[in-house]
């Protein structure tokens, strides 16, 4: 196409443009006075003036867009597993084994590296992919929680319990908690002096801990997130023992145990972090697991079958009223 006619074009172009806007704008004067005076156009209502096409082709064009992100290609893998032991990992689909095969395999690659100490253990990770579409366009609030797994691989967390009465005091210090006291640690806790884990508290001293709110953030007591309880001995044992899982742009990533334990233990720990993950969406819109992969720090990630592991959908009773007819 010639200069000339790819100027008429964009000239072309522009006038539309500013034919559809309304002659009180600010910007359609202002841009109308750095033009020459060939492609000035005086001001005209824009009902009086026929429709270019403009609006029409943006439209189509975003959905053109919005078409082109739902119709992803189909992969097309070449067979389901390799022959060879080097291979390309996108022309073969991604494959699904059970604990035990995943957990054989992370141990191998550890002893097989090239490291200094090649025995070292290291904690094993879990990747759980989650569905938090509810009905319309909800969704499952992002969440997290403590829970206690009934085989530990790590040491306790520090606790702080504030308590009021000299019994809970007395209860708290005999339940394990590593800081005990009331008012008298605000200035400590605000300037540094005092580290810790999780905090907790009993009910009757909530109201004293509002200067604390910002400086303690997350780890500030809540009943929602079991931090506030009369329940001290249950409390300090779940935040000083507990594994904390958090639910982050639709994943949970947490750790579930060593390589050094047996697979057993690990299967367990998944199975109770799994039975946890599950309750924070309503069984009437699972699934709400995608898939469950197992890692270990520098190692690769497999994804292993979790299906067994979910609880049993509860069926809902539906109860029928019986009506007596008059005849």
């Amino acid at each position: 196409m010639a200069a000339s006619s790819r100027k008429a074009l964009a000239r072309y172009l522009l006038q539309c443009h500013f034919r559809s806007l309304p002659p009180s704008n600010g910007l359609h004067r202002c841009v109308q006075s750095t033009l020459p005076l060939s492609t000035r156009i005086t001001s005209t209502p824009s009902r009086e003036i026929p429709f270019c096409g403009l609006q029409q082709c943006r439209n189509y064009a975003a959905s053109q867009a919005s078409a082109k992100k739902e119709s992803k290609p189909s992969i097309e893998y070449m067979a389901e597993e390799p022959e060879d032991d080097v291979y390309m990992l996108k022309h073969y689909p991604p494959r699904v084994m059970s604990t035990d095969e995943a957990l054989q395999k992370l141990r191998r690659k550890l002893a097989g590296s090239l490291e200094p100490n090649p025995n070292l253990d290291r904690t094993v990770n879990m990747n759980i992919a989650l569905d938090m579409k509810l009905q319309k366009k909800k969704k499952v609030d992002p969440f997290q929680n403590l829970v206690l797994l009934p085989h530990r691989f790590k040491e306790d967390s520090k606790v702080l319990c504030f308590a009021k009465r000299p019994e809970d005091i007395q209860t708290a210090k005999d339940s394990g908690a590593d800081i005990v006291g009331g008012t008298e640690l605000f200035e400590d806790i605000l300037n540094g002096l005092i580290t810790f884990d999780h905090c907790v508290a009993t009910p009757d001293i909530m109201a004293d801990l509002q200067p604390l709110k910002k400086e303690l953030r997350r780890r500030y007591p809540k009943s929602k997130r079991q931090s506030v309880s009369k329940n001290i001995p249950s409390m300090l044992n779940l935040h000083k023992r507990g594994q904390l899982y958090k639910c982050l742009k639709e994943t949970v990533d947490v750790p579930i145990g060593k390589l050094s334990q047996s697979n057993e233990h690990i299967e367990e720990n998944i199975k109770t972090i799994i039975t946890a993950v599950v309750e924070h969406k309503p069984q009437k819109y699972w699934p709400f697991i995608k898939s469950v992969a197992i890692s270990a720090h520098q190692l690769p990630a497999y994804k292993i079958t979790f299906e067994h592991w979910l609880p049993e959908i509860e069926e809902e009773e539906t109860e029928f009223e019986v009506f007596q007819l008059p005849w």
